[in-house]
């Protein structure tokens, strides 16, 4: 008798632990207020997690149990299908009619325009996510004005809309501070701001951009070119079968000749899969007393004829260069105020007809020969062409170099 007395009391424990579970979930559920209608912005931050979700809406009263919502979210396996944008909900709504509301019901949404895009790229960007023709945006923003960052927009805003919130966005953060560093810079409104624009386009990294910004002000003051991937993209215009401003690689066709005006640039980006290439018996040429640039980490050809001036960047980048003939002077440059950096020319004859310079700022910069050892003649004269602090070597191993004209060592280090 004692034992089904026991076992009865713990029936009974049971069913009313369960019912009151039960009921404590059931209430849980209800509205806070079924009578109140008023309704509330509740907005839900991109990236942001359930749990902080779930205490906002209980600290707003929303909800009136976080575990009873909690339940509600993982029963109807929704709790990873919340999306980031606001809501508008009421305290008359169950926690069933807001879990179900948090996946599809937002009134606005997130869309993050990156640093260094063009006008064209950010209309893509809202093409895509809103129902807004490209061309809308293009035709009625001005270029530099929209500012990057990560916006909540309406679902259902224009064209008009839209510009207005991102170049508002740019006048809140475009200070008097800003203004007055751009006057004392000598440079106009416009002038800072294109330069700006550059640099965000030039450079990913914070840390990248005060040298990149050095550079290009250096050079914009001294009223040469610019040399800049980001201009050399806009010359290119922008493709809207690739949605891009660039190009990846210059190919020149076969008996095709590529001409580089006198004081004009030709620049191939220090951009990952940029290349030079000469179409299949290499037989193109580029010509002109203007320079070819060269900025990519990929092997400098050993196709083709180059008479031009040829310099290679390095101040992003090692760079190597097949051997082969260069028709005209080759420059060796580096640029950059925190890294070394090198030319290594490859395994075989190099020949080149005018003059060889290496120049630098406050970093080292190196013509290497020493791994592959190669041949390299040179018709006209070695000389520095200026450094700011840094070193200039000649690093020539144990292959044959040699100098036709004159050979100045002054600020320059030749190794063996």
């Amino acid at each position: 008798m004692k034992s089904r007395k026991k076992f009865s009391v713990i029936i009974t424990i049971a069913f009313i632990t369960i019912a009151g579970i039960g009921l404590f979930f059931y209430e849980g559920t209800l509205p806070v207020d079924k009578t109140n209608r008023d309704s509330k912005i509740f907005v839900v931050e991109v990236g942001e997690g359930t749990k902080s979700i779930v205490r906002k809406l209980g600290q707003e009263n929303l909800v009136r149990s976080r575990l009873a919502f909690y339940a509600i979210l993982y029963q109807l396996q929704i709790q990873d299908k919340i999306q980031a944008g606001d809501y508008r909900l009421s305290p008359s709504m169950s926690a069933y009619e807001i879990a179900k509301e948090l996946t599809h019901g937002t009134l606005d949404r997130w869309i993050t325009i990156i640093e260094g895009w063009r006008k064209e790229e950010i209309a893509d960007k809202v093409a895509a996510e809103f129902n807004i023709p490209a061309i809308e945006i293009i035709n009625n923003a001005d270029e530099g004005y929209l500012f990057p960052d990560t916006y909540l927009i309406p679902k259902d805003a224009t064209a008009g809309g839209v510009i207005s919130i991102l170049m508002n966005n740019f006048e809140n953060k475009y200070n008097d501070e800003l203004r007055n560093e751009i006057k004392r810079l000598g440079l106009t409104e416009a002038e800072g701001l294109i330069l700006a624009s550059i640099v965000e386009r030039e450079a990913q990294f914070d840390k990248d951009r005060q040298e990149v910004a050095s550079i290009l002000l250096k050079r914009f003051n001294a009223g040469i070119g610019l040399d800049a991937d980001a201009t050399v993209q806009y010359a290119l215009g922008y493709q809207t079968d690739q949605k891009t401003w660039w190009k990846k690689g210059l190919t020149i066709d076969d008996l095709n000749n590529l001409i580089i005006g006198a004081s004009r640039t030709l620049l191939l980006s220090a951009a990952t899969g940029t290349t030079l290439f000469f179409d299949n018996t290499g037989t193109g040429t580029i010509s002109g007393s203007g320079r070819l640039t060269y900025r990519s980490e990929e092997i400098f050809p050993n196709t083709g004829t180059i008479s031009s001036i040829v310099r290679f960047d390095t101040t992003y980048t090692g760079q190597f260069t097949n051997p082969r003939t260069f028709g005209g002077n080759v420059e060796v440059v580096n640029e950059s105020a925190s890294r070394d950096s090198s030319l290594t020319i490859n395994a075989g004859t190099t020949n080149i007809s005018g003059n060889l310079s290496l120049t630098t700022g406050t970093r080292n910069v190196n013509l290497s020969g020493i791994t592959p050892d190669p041949t390299v003649n040179v018709t006209g004269d070695l000389a520095s062409g200026g450094s700011g602090g840094g070193t200039l070597t000649v690093a020539i191993g144990t292959g044959n170099w040699t100098f036709s004209g004159n050979v100045n060592l002054t600020g320059m280090t030749m190794t063996s």
